[in-house]
This record gives structure tokens, C-alpha cells and sequence, in this order.
């Protein structure tokens, strides 16, 4: 896996690599496209859930990563299979930081 194999890996490697790079980043691109218009055909009307949860998008955004090094840290001895500890830190770290951003809301107030 270090230099050695580089060398040795030849052309036809290569290009299966630069094939399957292209191929994921065109699916990436379809499956970002495809979530935007089926958001489009079925989020008609204003909801509160998605007015809510797009108002504090920046602020998830900023505040995730600490928060989710804390709870991967703390669930790291938990014997539970990989997908398990997964979803449990993904519902822990939204609970958290969407709770300290509806503080954050009360304390400063709201937009007008």
C-alpha cells in the first residue's frame, strides 16, 4: 500500500481506479439531484419541521463535529456492533446541538 505498490500498479489499474472515481462522483452527483426534486415534488406547502430544521442547518453545521468527537469518545467502550453505536451518536449529537440551539433561541430571541 505505500510506494511499492504505486510503482507496480500499472496502467490498466489506473484507469479502473480513475473509472470507479468517476463513477462515484457521478452517482454522488444523481443521488444529490434526485433528493432535490423529490424534495420538490413532495414538500408543497410550508412545514414547521422543515422551516425549523433549515433555520438551524448553520448552526448543526458548526457545532456537530465537537460534539460528535464527545460521543463517539463516550460510547467507545459500549460492546454494541458498529452500525448500533452509529445511529445511537448520529440521534445523540442532533438531540444535543439542536437542544443548545433552541437555548441559544430563547436567550437572543427570534428573527422578525
Amino acid at each position: 500500500f505505500g510506494l511499492a505498490a504505486n510503482k507496480a500498479s500499472g496502467p490498466i489499474l489506473i484507469v479502473v481506479t480513475a473509472a470507479a472515481k468517476a463513477a462515484l462522483a457521478l452517482a454522488a452527483w444523481l443521488v444529490i439531484l434526485g433528493g432535490m426534486g423529490a424534495a420538490e415534488r413532495l414538500i408543497r406547502g410550508p412545514s414547521r419541521v422543515v422551516t425549523y430544521l433549515v433555520d438551524s442547518a448553520y448552526w448543526v453545521y458548526l457545532v456537530h463535529l465537537p460534539v460528535a468527537l464527545i460521543m463517539a469518545a463516550l460510547l467507545r467502550e459500549w460492546s454494541a456492533p458498529g452500525l448500533v453505536k452509529m445511529v445511537a451518536v448520529i440521534a445523540l449529537v442532533m438531540a444535543v446541538v439542536l437542544t443548545i440551539y433552541e437555548g441559544a433561541r430563547g436567550v437572543l430571541g427570534r428573527r422578525r
